[in-house]
């Protein structure tokens, strides 16, 4: 019990942002979106010409990811 209390804070700091975020971040399907969509764009590439090509690819979605987050656009992988 101890364990939660101790977490709990940390847990409901989500309810301290504006009400449209909350919606957003109540569950983890944004994640993994996210890194479905990174999967499926890395596999086009296949080959990668070194190894910061495919952080500079998942940068780059997370940048545009956060910029229609930002935008009040809604954001549908694929």
């Amino acid at each position: 019990m101890q364990y939660v209390e101790d977490g709990f804070d940390d847990a409901m700091a989500v309810m301290d942002l504006p009400k449209k975020y909350r919606k957003r971040l109540g569950s983890n399907n944004m994640i993994k979106r996210l890194n479905e969509e990174s999967r499926r764009r890395e596999r086009v590439i296949r080959v990668s010409p070194n190894d910061a090509s495919p952080l500079r690819l998942i940068g780059a979605l997370l940048a545009e990811t956060s910029e229609e987050w930002q935008g009040g656009r809604a954001r549908t992988l694929r």
